[in-house]
């Protein structure tokens, strides 16, 4: 497109006539024209300036509705940097900070990020320490520093202390003829070589005692039961048929010989004096055979 020629502002000998002369209406025309050759070539650019002809012999220009920025990475929060223009940031994780020892934050490589705990987390901030634990170990305390694996404990086996130091994993040991550990799958038994309880009949190949205490009352193995007129019936269901009772004068009033004339198993047995005149107190003991 040419330019515009300069007005005629000398074709003209009486310039207080110059907008009548035939050369300053050529101007005129050829401005209009060329104005509106100006507006109709009016051209917009792809994803940045928008003109649309209004039909009148006008144009509107727009921005688009979305604005494409070639400088731009898909997927990436945009920035300015230190001349103002948008830039991308390559990577989140310079904004995002972790805390070290508790918290990571890890860039995706497409805009995002990861944030998570660290692994393994510290003790000093309720972790273990540890990135793996040992299956069915026991765990130790270690202070600051990651817990400690005592391992896998066999059937039996227990912590077992050690003053300064880390217990150990070890098994009970019983002492021959004394107690008896039976270590099972979790459980340990502890028992004697033979029944112990109140009702028990041990054997022993000798006992050597500084005395000996036997319980009184009814069905005792022990007693004491009074003549009258040289004789006495004491009920006892412990008595057997086999069972040795032994008989003792306790005082003056028994002058006669003592047996045991008679008894009923697990009933009763009978004490009679040669005089039938004794009234005595006897005191009698059962000894049982092996």
């Amino acid at each position: 497109m040419t330019n515009l020629k300069e007005p005629p502002f000398y074709d003209v000998p009486n310039p207080d006539n110059r907008f009548w002369s035939p050369a300053w209406f050529e101007w005129l025309r050829d401005l209009f024209s060329r104005m509106n050759e100006r507006v109709i070539t009016v051209l917009g650019t792809t994803d940045e300036i928008t003109v649309v002809d209004d039909g009148a012999g006008t144009r509107t220009v727009s921005l688009p509705n979305a604005i494409k920025l070639d400088g731009a990475t898909a997927l990436r929060v945009l920035a300015t940097d230190a001349s103002k223009k948008t830039v991308s940031v390559a990577n989140l994780a310079s904004w995002i900070a972790g805390t070290a020892s508790e918290i990571d934050v890890a860039d995706d490589g497409d805009g995002t990020v990861t944030i998570g705990i660290v692994d393994p987390l510290v003790v000093g901030k309720g972790g273990t320490g540890a990135a793996t634990l040992t299956d069915h170990g026991i765990l130790l305390g270690s202070g600051a520093g990651p817990v400690t694996p005592l391992g896998v404990a066999s059937n039996g086996q227990l912590p077992i202390g050690s003053a300064g130091a880390d217990p150990v994993l070890a098994a009970l040991t019983g002492t021959a003829n004394q107690v008896v550990v039976t270590n099972g799958a979790g459980s340990i038994t502890l028992s004697a070589p033979q029944d112990l309880h109140t009702g028990a009949s041990p054997t022993f190949n000798i006992a050597s005692l500084t005395g000996v205490k036997l319980v009184t009352g009814a069905n005792a193995w022990m007693g004491r039961a009074t003549l009258v007129a040289g004789t006495v019936t004491v009920n006892n269901t412990t008595v057997k048929a086999t069972t040795n009772i032994m008989l003792t004068a306790q005082d003056n009033n028994t002058a006669g010989a003592l047996r045991v004339s008679a008894r009923v198993v697990n009933t009763s047995f009978t004490i009679t004096s040669s005089n039938a005149g004794d009234t005595g107190e006897v005191a009698w003991v059962f000894v049982d055979p092996v």
